[in-house]
């Protein structure tokens, strides 16, 4: 029986990210995202208008999303709980200057889109940020040997929960093809 759920907030069970951008202060920084999904060639993320992301990624224009997996967690949680700091140094991530735009790669997560924004509509204190992605990077362990994505091995870390409780999911191995229900 379906009944009416009274929260303020509902976390569906989004990829866990880290986004890489340009700093005034620490020249690069990061932080904890879980508001985000990708069509195509694009991306949306949902950032607080209060925070340091929102406001260094609408100066400069570019980004990195940088989309965690189980082993970086404790970096991952970390970027999100520290705020006004340096997290890049502070953590023990590996980073290299992304290809195409001037923001970090964070070479220990196992897929990074490189993005610059196209627009940012703001709302009720969020930056929605529309952005193209430019370059995709994804582990080689990740790929068929014909280059295609090896969806068994990947396994990103869901955000879900609602006001009283939030937690990191885990995906399992296994999978159904898309279609297969149709039959």
């Amino acid at each position: 029986m379906l009944v009416e759920f009274n929260t303020g907030k509902f976390y569906l069970g989004y990829p866990v990210v880290v986004l890489g951008y340009k700093d005034d202060d620490y020249g690069y920084n990061i932080t904890t995202n879980s508001s985000t999904y990708s069509l195509r060639n694009n991306i949306v993320l949902g950032v607080s208008s209060d925070s340091r992301a929102a406001q260094q990624i609408e100066k400069y224009g570019e980004f990195t999303v940088n989309v965690a997996a189980e082993p970086v967690m404790t970096s991952v949680e970390s970027a999100g709980w520290w705020h006004e700091e340096d997290k890049l140094s502070r953590l023990d991530l590996n980073a290299q200057t992304a290809s195409m735009i001037n923001a970090p790669l964070l070479t220990d997560f196992p897929i990074i889109f490189e993005c610059t924004v196209k627009k940012i509509e703001k709302m009720d204190n969020v930056h929605h940020i529309f952005a193209a992605i430019k370059q995709r990077w994804i582990d080689d362990s990740l790929l068929k040997d014909d280059g295609t994505l090896q969806i068994d091995d990947y396994a990103p870390v869901l955000f879900a929960g609602d006001e009283a409780e939030r937690a990191y999911k885990f995906t399992q191995h296994g999978r159904v093809r898309m279609g297969n229900y149709m039959k």
